[in-house]
């Protein structure tokens, strides 16, 4: 199968053409806690529709005891947070996507074209 995620490319058809924020540090970076839970307020407080694929510092056991209180159900309709691997260059072909913060690594570059 060469699509995208059938649940993602569901969710990504509930928003507009390029507005959600694609966002994706690498596999290499990996943030502190206050690093994460900063990255995830500002999409939040941006108010666009995003989807963020990062990895929290090794001391959260989970992704989701690395975001802060209430964030889920704050963002539950327009925003996912995983950290597990996704069909990155599928996603930014996406017409709901218009924005993508990135880390800047070779890869992403070139998918980003």
């Amino acid at each position: 199968s060469g699509g995208l995620d059938e649940k993602l490319d569901g969710w990504l058809k509930k928003f507009e053409e390029g507005s959600v924020v694609y966002c994706a540090l690498g596999s290499e970076t990996v943030l502190s806690k206050e690093q994460f839970q900063e990255l995830v307020l500002g999409l939040e407080l941006a108010g666009f529709p995003f989807i963020a694929v990062l990895k929290s510092s090794t001391d959260c056991e989970t992704i989701e005891s690395a975001l802060p209180e209430g964030f889920l159900e704050r963002v539950k309709e327009r925003g996912i947070v995983q950290n597990t691997w996704v069909q990155q260059h599928l996603i930014l072909k996406h017409p709901s996507v218009g924005c993508f913060v990135t880390h800047c690594g070779a890869g992403s570059l070139s998918e980003a074209l």
